[in-house]
């Protein structure tokens, strides 16, 4: 009787234990969030009606989110440094190499994709927003 009271607790102990662990890796990791959850209510005028005039799936997790809130600061400072080369040639170079650098983190890479279909002022905007 007690071996079965044991194995009853340690069961249901399993299947609650798997199901919250489901549900943390489905919210975090394959969710993907719409715009409108990205970047919220912000004091940007611009960036309100954008979100307003299309709302659509970032492709993005909270993961992804969490990772941009840690990281974003350093990609926006490389993006100024990169702006603020006044040799339309070095400037060039410097943007090519920011690319890359960015493709190798795979949210960063995530983000890229949303510039180049979005715009790229729009995904700053969302960044600097974000921190």
């Amino acid at each position: 009787m007690k071996t079965k009271l044991i194995v009853i607790i340690l069961s249901a102990g399993m299947l609650i234990g798997g199901g919250g662990g489901y549900y943390y890796y489905q919210h975090n990791y394959v969710d993907t969030l719409m715009l409108s959850e990205v970047v919220g209510h912000t004091d940007n005028d611009i960036v309100n009606i954008l979100v307003n005039l299309g709302d659509f799936d970032t492709g993005l997790t909270r993961h992804d989110i969490s990772n941009l809130k840690t990281n974003g600061n350093y990609w926006i400072n490389r993006m100024n440094e990169v702006n603020a080369i006044a040799d339309p040639a070095l400037q060039e170079q410097a943007n090519i190499k920011l690319m890359a650098d960015m493709m190798e983190d795979p949210t960063m890479k995530k983000v890229c994709k949303i510039i180049t279909a979005k715009g790229f002022e729009f995904s700053i905007n969302i960044l600097e927003n974000l921190i």
